[in-house]
């Protein structure tokens, strides 16, 4: 039995991003891990019957990399029992991004997962929305309230739904025309879920992945001058924006937690008034660990030891940059951030044998590396999907790279038949 029809690939591939993002985020729930994997080897087998062919890449390589480095790290962390889980879970990544290359190993496969995230983000916003109900997200809008944390975390909604709209706006650009198509109504909702989030990230997600996507889509290479202009122009409008967004009514809410940032940064802020104050001490613990242990970090995963030993809070540090250098020090720090360094480094040398993609793939791809100062994300399932869309894109460039080496044909190479 063989079923072609993309559509089926592409709920699955979305069903299969909702669930892994639903189990980074809703404690308790390691069981509903197994289902996107069955339900995505269901699809490949009604797909492509017994010639399944599981694909071992650089990526699945480097992920293994870091799970084992992961696991040696027990060997002197402080607490092994807080490095173990993060070992399983490692594990859980590489089976699964195995299981999710089955299928997007072809070029296909970045319009799938982009896709994917999209319409996930806007799946997730609507059933947030209506389990925390209508009329309360009224009063929350009416009175610039956040939502609480009962259905999710609320910085993860907002975050979810900004990822969305991000690249909605892309595939808006790439239809040519500012014509607005019966699908986009689905913004409505993300926008919705992003206000009452109230999330300092979300903003920051949507300001330079707007930004991104529309800067690249509009940048032109044989005429710089023009599109310099371009920039000073869109960024001026973009700050005015920003400034009349934040002081309407609807964003009081995060208004005030964008002037706890400035208080934090001017010293004026405490532990009891701003909760920025506790993140700021969290990264001066992280530079205060690596600087004790700046080859092999205090252990992966140990940082929660030490924020409840010196804060009396059981919690990570709340940055990706300063986790890692404080439990995995300068070793594992690099084999983490290898594959970004490749794909980065990749995506600019061939930038010349851009793909439709492209622009928001780079631009996602800014956003995670910079979100990692505000977000730990190396044991997220959810980066780990972002990290496969990213790696595709290089690799899509870096081959039409080679293509077009072999097109270019040495004229002493050439014999003319008469």
């Amino acid at each position: 039995m063989r079923i072609t029809q993309d559509k089926f690939l592409n709920l699955s591939t979305c069903i299969y991003f909702i669930i892994i993002y639903l189990s980074d985020n809703i404690a308790g729930n390691s069981s509903i891990l197994v289902v996107p994997m069955l339900l995505f080897l269901l699809c490949s087998y009604l797909t492509h019957g017994r010639k399944i062919k599981v694909m071992i890449t650089p990526l699945h390589l480097y992920i293994l990399a870091f799970a084992l480095f992961t696991l040696l790290s027990s060997l002197w962390a402080t607490d092994r029992s807080l490095t173990l889980p993060k070992f399983n879970a490692m594990i859980f990544i590489l089976v699964a991004m195995v299981v999710l290359m089955i299928d997007n190993y072809d070029d296909s496969g970045i319009d799938r997962l982009l896709k994917s995230i999209m319409y996930g983000g806007y799946v997730l916003s609507f059933i947030v929305l209506i389990l925390f109900g209508f009329s309360n997200v009224a009063d929350l809008l009416s009175s610039s309230t956040r939502i609480d944390n009962s259905v999710i975390n609320a910085n993860s909604l907002g975050m979810s739904a900004a990822y969305a709209l991000v690249i909605h706006l892309y595939y808006i650009l790439a239809r040519g025309k500012l014509k607005l198509e019966k699908k986009d109504w689905l913004i409505l909702p993300a926008v919705i879920a992003l206000i009452v989030s109230g999330s300092r990230k979300a903003m920051l997600i949507v300001a330079v992945g707007f930004s991104g996507v529309i800067i690249l889509r509009f940048w032109d290479e044989n005429n710089r001058k023009k599109s310099w202009l371009r920039l000073i122009a869109f960024l001026i409008v973009a700050v005015i924006l920003v400034v009349v967004v934040l002081n309407m009514s609807l964003f009081q809410n995060l208004n005030d937690r964008m002037l706890d940032v400035v208080e934090a940064l001017l010293g004026n802020a405490t532990r009891r008034t701003n909760s920025v104050w506790l993140r700021f001490q969290y990264i001066l613990l992280g530079i205060d660990l690596f600087i004790q242990h700046p080859l092999l970090g205090v252990g992966i995963g140990n940082s929660n030891y030490y924020t409840e030993l010196n804060f009396g809070i059981n919690h990570y540090l709340h940055t990706n940059i300063f986790e890692l250098l404080a439990c995995g020090g300068l070793i594992g720090f690099c084999i983490y951030y290898s594959m970004y360094a490749y794909i980065l480094y990749t995506m600019i040398k061939y930038r010349k044998y851009r793909t439709r993609e492209y622009d928001v793939c780079m631009t996602l791809l800014i956003i995670q590396l910079f979100i990692g100062f505000a977000l730990v994300q190396y044991f997220s399932k959810t980066v780990y999907i972002y990290l496969l869309l990213f790696y595709l894109e290089a690799r899509k460039l870096k081959n039409a790279a080679k293509q077009a080496q072999q097109l270019t044909v040495d004229p002493a190479d050439v014999t003319i038949l008469e």
